[in-house]
């Protein structure tokens, strides 16, 4: 404890000692009135942390275990193709695609 600590305590407890009675008698009932009050359940403060890491967790395994499937709407690639069809008529494929979907919208 530092010295300033020690001048600030001793400070208080002589203030302390110059409390009148009707001071002291307003705080003594001031204390017991807040030892009387229920003090917060600590359970009950854990339910919602605990419930949001549950939440995530579930989440995450849902993300994690469910199949991968392709978006619907996706692009078009090469691959889609049949192997029979030359490269040179690719670009007419591609074309008509574009032109395809242009209609539709």
């Amino acid at each position: 404890m530092t010295d300033v600590e020690k001048a600030l305590r001793d400070e208080l407890r002589s203030a302390e000692r110059r409390l009148g009675p009707s001071v002291e008698a307003s705080l003594r009932a001031a204390r017991e009135r807040a030892c009387a009050q229920r003090a917060p359940h600590k359970l009950a403060s854990l339910w919602l942390p605990v419930s949001g890491v549950a939440l995530a967790s579930v989440v995450f395994a849902a993300l994690l275990f469910s199949p991968l499937s392709p978006l619907p709407g996706g692009s078009h690639s090469r691959s889609s193709f049949p192997e029979t069809v030359q490269a040179k008529e690719l670009d007419f494929y591609y074309w008509l695609a574009e032109t395809q979907n242009g209609l539709d919208s």
